[in-house]
């Protein structure tokens, strides 16, 4: 009877010829094994994975022998190992120094989603606590550019907070690979990018260390789907 046990199944969806991913995993954890039993029977690693997938559990626990379940073991195990994606959403969440900002981001829906989004990649220039508790002139970000007393208050502070969180966002346009080069360079660069709302943006590296808009980065955190560098002040002012 064909194909009936847990053991066999997870077998044959690993060497599965149709998944090329798992094959090539399957293939490694079975590197030393399949080269001996393959070359013993005359045939090549795709032809041995064949004689498998055509095999019942008892034919390829005869072929392979008793080491092909703790081959399989170690493998799963290893797959069930393998880190998570850590996301520019966690990231920012984790960091004491910059959670007014990355509240900020949390209520600003588009944007909130690209930093949980693997396929989306972005720069985040995040200000510290301190630098917007105290480096905007008495106010909160939500209450520059537009003013926020009248009959539009509600929405002139939707806008104001949406303008100062998109001035510290940087998309890259599928340029993912330039920025981790620019970041860890050793020579004087400077790159002049926009940002969400189309400010403009000068990052800068100079004797090994990284500014933008001549604000000193503090830290630099690389995650999957984008970059945080933290400063000391705010891209914007009243």
């Amino acid at each position: 009877m064909k194909v009936t046990t847990l053991f066999t199944l997870s077998l044959l969806a690993l060497v599965s010829a149709k998944n090329v991913a798992n094959l090539d995993k399957f293939r490694q954890a079975f590197e030393k094994e399949f080269g001996v039993h393959a070359a013993k029977r005359g045939l090549s690693v795709e032809q041995f994975v064949s004689l498998l997938e055509e095999s019942t559990p008892e034919q390829i626990q005869e072929i392979m022998g008793k080491n092909v379940q703790g081959v399989l073991m170690a493998h799963e195990e290893e797959k069930l190992t393998e880190p998570e994606s850590i996301l520019l959403q966690t990231a920012l969440a984790q960091n004491k120094d910059i959670s007014i900002f990355a509240n900020y981001i949390r209520d600003q829906k588009k944007i909130a989603l690209a930093t949980d989004d693997l396929q989306d990649f972005l720069v985040v220039v995040a200000p510290t606590d301190h630098a917007i508790s105290h480096n905007l002139g008495g106010l909160k970000p939500w209450e520059f550019p537009l003013p926020v007393d009248g009959a539009n208050e509600d929405e002139n502070i939707a806008s104001n907070l949406s303008s100062f969180v998109q001035s510290h966002i940087i998309p890259t346009n599928g340029e993912v690979k330039d920025w981790p080069v620019f970041l860890n360079s050793n020579e004087d660069l400077e790159l002049t990018t926009h940002s969400f709302n189309k400010n403009s943006v000068q990052f800068s590296r100079i004797n090994g260390e990284t500014f933008v808009n001549s604000n000193k980065v503090l830290d630099t955190i690389f995650v999957d789907n984008g970059i945080i560098l933290v400063i000391s002040d705010s891209l914007v002012k009243p």
